[in-house]
C-alpha cells in the first residue's frame, strides 16, 4: 500500500490537492487505509502534509523528494584466493562428513556434491569475509563443526553466526 500510494502522488504535480478519498478510489485501497499510509510516509518525512484549517491554504501534499530513498549501486563481488582456498577447505570436510549419511529408516545415503558447489560457497565465503568474519576464525570452525552444521553450507547461521551490526 505505502508503494502505489507513494506512486500514485508521484503522477500528480507538487503540490498534490487530492483528498484521502480520491486517492483511495484511484488506488482500489480503503479511505482508513490510504490515511494511515498517508500518516506513516508523513512520519517517514517523505511528504509534507499542509492541513488546510486556515482560509488561505488547502489540503495539500509535498512530497520531499530529497529525502525519498535511493536506490544502492550493486557492486559484484570479486572472489579472492582466501574464499576460495575456504572453499576447497569446506569441500573437503563436507564430503567427510555430509556425503553418506543414513535415513530416518536406517538406510545408507549418498548426498551429492552440487555441481555449481566452487561457484556459490567462493561467493559465501566471500560475502562472509567482507562482513567482518577472521580467516583463521572460519577455518577452524569448519575443521571442528559437525555433519549438521556443515550440511547447510557456508551461509549457515548455525557455523557462521552473523558479527554485531549485521542483519
Amino acid at each position: 500500500p505505502h508503494y502505489s500510494v507513494m506512486v500514485a502522488l508521484l503522477q500528480e504535480q507538487s503540490p498534490v490537492t487530492l483528498s484521502i478519498r480520491t486517492l483511495s478510489t484511484r488506488i482500489g485501497l480503503g479511505k482508513s487505509k490510504v490515511g494511515y499510509v498517508i500518516q506513516d510516509l508523513h512520519n517517514w518525512t517523505w511528504i509534507k502534509c499542509t492541513s488546510g484549517k486556515r482560509r488561505q491554504d488547502a489540503n495539500t501534499i509535498d512530497i520531499l523528494y530529497d529525502n525519498l530513498p535511493q536506490p544502492e549501486t550493486h557492486k559484484p563481488a570479486v572472489v579472492g584466493v582466501n574464499a576460495e582456498s575456504l572453499a576447497e577447505y569446506f569441500k573437503h570436510f563436507w564430503l567427510e562428513r555430509c556425503h553418506k549419511y543414513k535415513n530416518k529408516k536406517g538406510w545408507k545415503c549418498n548426498r551429492p556434491l552440487r555441481k555449481d558447489w566452487k561457484f556459490r560457497w567462493s561467493i559465501a565465503f566471500q560475502r562472509l569475509l567482507d562482513s567482518g568474519h577472521d580467516y583463521q576464525e572460519m577455518g577452524s570452525r569448519i575443521k571442528a563443526a559437525s555433519g549438521k552444521e556443515l550440511v547447510a553450507g557456508p551461509q549457515s547461521v548455525l557455523l557462521f553466526p552473523p558479527k554485531k551490526g549485521e542483519n
